[in-house]
């Protein structure tokens, strides 16, 4: 399989499994704890579960601190069964035949009383859900949601059984446009849902098939809003602007956040104190091949562009800081060095997975550009220093 075949594969198989994941994306969305408010009010679920036999079902609570496990019912012979709680706040909760294992997620607001049902023999697109209109909206969501899964489903198959008789190349193109097609369709049907319901704590989970970045940046932020009117101070919501804000932050368009770590003699540097520079943060460290053949590209773009007012940020993520300093003399690297600690401050700040990376940054601290490498540097150099 060439690697054009491959990708598409791998992308049609990320899309298939979003939907047994999202669950376990809500669970770990948050990491505070639960808020203990006073006045936890009653919750009472009903549900009916068709040709489920002799079947229990576990009710885990998905709260800011993993799945707990709240209950676990034997259905009547009709499926039937109970369960209530208490709650000062909407939660997800998942519901899981013992013996079928995954069946549906659902949120659940103080005070609901919702009745549920579905077949234990198509547990997913059967499943039906009354009593709150957040609840009711999130569950068509997931149906239709489903529905673009069946798809991708499908592409996956016939890409498979193509490829296995080696005439993937003989399908990919139209497979990849079909693939395309249905994955942009789900991210337009998720951006709608999280616009007409931007005070559903469920636009959290629906959010995460869009492309969250600068372009939507419009409707996430309005979504954060007005879930923070609705949920104030939800741990699922603090965490995702958390690192929805970090994201914004650390993007073309955003102001550089503030990076202050040690230089080679010991002082703190400010990225900062840099304002009024252009500046390119340079993530990097000696032991990685791929920083050391930047060298070049950066000696040749500090050497033209110092007089004009650019500056090179490097960030290292050495561990031996005599080797470090030893390096950059030894390399005539003489632009402003800084090291990270154990806890990797800075590039946890800038989300950062893997080096080299890089953000340069005008005059007033603001990201024009990311990634830049070799020729494409001193490129965008020419075009943004006059």
């Amino acid at each position: 399989m060439n690697k054009k075949n491959a990708s598409v594969l791998k992308q049609v198989q990320k899309f298939v499994i979003f939907t047994i994941l999202f669950a376990v994306i809500s669970c770990g969305m948050a990491a505070s704890k639960e808020n203990p408010q006073k006045g936890k009010t009653n919750i009472t679920v009903q549900g009916t579960i068709k040709n489920a036999g002799e079947e229990s079902i576990i009710i885990e609570k998905l709260s800011a601190t993993g799945n707990n496990t709240k209950d676990t019912l034997a259905l009547s012979g009709e499926g039937k069964f109970t369960f209530t709680t208490k709650s000062d706040t909407a939660w997800f909760y998942r519901f899981i035949l013992l013996n079928k294992g995954h069946w549906v997620q659902v949120l659940i607001h103080p005070g609901d009383k919702l009745s549920i049902s579905g077949d234990a023999n198509d547990k997913l697109t059967t499943f039906s859900i009354s009593g709150n209109p957040k609840a009711e909206a999130f569950q068509r969501y997931l149906l239709k949601e489903i529905q673009y899964k069946n798809t991708a489903d499908s592409i996956r198959y016939v890409y498979q059984a193509a490829n296995n008789e080696n005439k993937g190349h003989l399908v990919f193109d139209k497979l990849d446009a079909r693939y395309k097609a249905i994955s942009k369709d789900l991210e337009n049907y998720s951006l709608k849902f999280i616009n007409e319901q931007a005070n559903n704590l469920a636009s959290l989970i629906v959010a995460n098939n869009i492309d969250q970045d600068i372009n939507n940046k419009t409707a996430v932020e309005k979504m954060i809003a007005e879930i923070g009117k609705a949920y104030p101070k939800h741990p699922y919501l603090t965490d995702y602007a958390t690192r929805i804000n970090a994201l914004y932050a650390t993007s073309i368009g955003g102001t550089a956040p503030n990076i202050s770590l040690v230089n080679p003699e010991g002082k703190i540097v400010d990225l900062e104190s840099l304002r009024g520079k252009v500046v390119l943060i340079d993530f990097w460290a000696t032991w990685c091949g791929p920083c050391r053949g930047e060298i070049p590209y950066l000696k040749k773009a500090y050497a033209q562009y110092k007089s004009k007012g650019f500056e090179i940020y490097s960030v290292s993520s050495d561990k031996d800081v005599n080797a470090w300093k030893m390096f950059i003399e030894a390399n005539g690297m003489n632009w402003t060095h800084v090291i990270e600690t154990q806890n990797a401050e800075a590039s946890r700040t800038y989300q950062v997975s893997s080096i080299p990376r890089t953000y340069l940054l005008d005059k007033q601290g603001k990201i024009v550009a990311m990634n830049l490498r070799g020729e494409s540097l001193l490129s965008k150099l020419a075009e943004i220093i006059k």
